[in-house]
């Protein structure tokens, strides 16, 4: 039986008290007191480890400590929306051109293009709730299109794409049931088809972990895409956090011809205040390596 939670809420003087208690070295209290109000005492231990074994931390470790390593998550995180975001928008467009010109605007709402029923159905009540009629949540574009045209309960494919989420389309993608469309998308980005859904999994946790703010830097997923090694290849051992960037740039590189991101990467983690090849998995050299030198589109692997 679990034991009922107890712990009362603390003031910030009092989680800055609690803090020193625990051996952390804290300067000006106030200044941590007003860290602790606006980041919030629960976000900030989450970076503690690398810093305390058991409850206590580790000899001469300052606040100063955390509040480095937390910052350089956040510029870590923001560096890395960027590559994630033109990520989804690709994948999303392509998804839409292909269907569209295919089966006509409003192919989404076809069952018969889909394995699971049931699956597709979710899909349409969730596309209604944000792009409906009804909805509240919609974009101006949805709305400008609902006052002018009556005849469906949702936008064209070109404009439904912009209101869902990277993870709808992913579940989109591995429920087409004609393996020549997913065929034809997945090879625009040079993967096999049977592969591609794979990479978009761990890309929509990515978007989600980076839009919700959460933990980056050392984060690891339990979730690999197929053939890593095959895909991303002359980047050195992927382990750690080391292999979320190398899945992103191994996205990034299928559709786009150059990119300054490996070097903006590359300066963003010279301020990191702890070793990135212990704590990250980095490897020596890494920036140097062919796989973040070179843009290469190979062929899909299998089809």
């Amino acid at each position: 039986m679990s034991a009922p939670y107890e712990k009362p809420a603390l003031t910030p003087k009092e989680l800055v008290a609690l803090l020193r208690d625990k051996g952390l070295l804290i300067e000006n209290a106030e200044r941590a007191e007003r860290y602790v109000k606006n980041i919030g005492y629960h976000r900030l231990s989450t970076y503690f480890s690398p810093f305390s074994s058991a409850e206590n931390f580790a000899q001469n470790t300052t606040f100063d400590d955390i509040l480095s390593l937390y910052i350089f998550d956040r510029k870590l995180r923001l560096l890395t929306l960027d590559p994630i975001q033109r990520i989804e928008i690709a994948v999303r467009a392509e998804i839409s051109n292909h269907m569209s010109l295919e089966y006509g605007a409003f192919w989404f709402l076809d069952s018969t293009l889909f394995q699971d029923k049931d699956e597709h159905a979710r899909f349409v009540e969730n596309a209604k709730k944000c792009a409906g009629k009804s909805s509240k949540q919609s974009s101006q574009a949805c709305r400008d299109y609902h006052l002018r045209y009556g005849d469906h309960e949702l936008p064209p494919s070109w404009i439904l794409i912009e209101e869902l989420p990277m993870g709808c389309w992913s579940k989109i993608f591995s429920n087409l049931i004609r393996k020549q469309d997913k065929r034809a998308i997945a090879d625009q980005f040079h993967f096999s088809w049977p592969d591609f859904h794979g990479w978009l999994h761990p890309l929509s946790i990515f978007r989600n972990l980076l839009a919700h703010h959460r933990r980056f830097w050392n984060c690891t997923i339990p979730v690999n895409p197929p053939k890593l090694e095959k895909y991303a290849k002359d980047c050195g051992p992927i382990q750690g956090s080391y292999k979320n960037f190398v899945v992103i740039m191994t996205m990034l590189k299928t559709f786009i011809n150059q990119t300054q991101w490996p070097k903006h990467l590359a300066k963003i983690l010279e301020s990191c205040p702890l070793d990135i090849h212990q704590h990250m998995h980095f490897p020596q050299g890494w920036e140097d390596m062919p796989f973040w030198q070179t843009i290469h589109h190979s062929p899909p692997i299998s089809s």
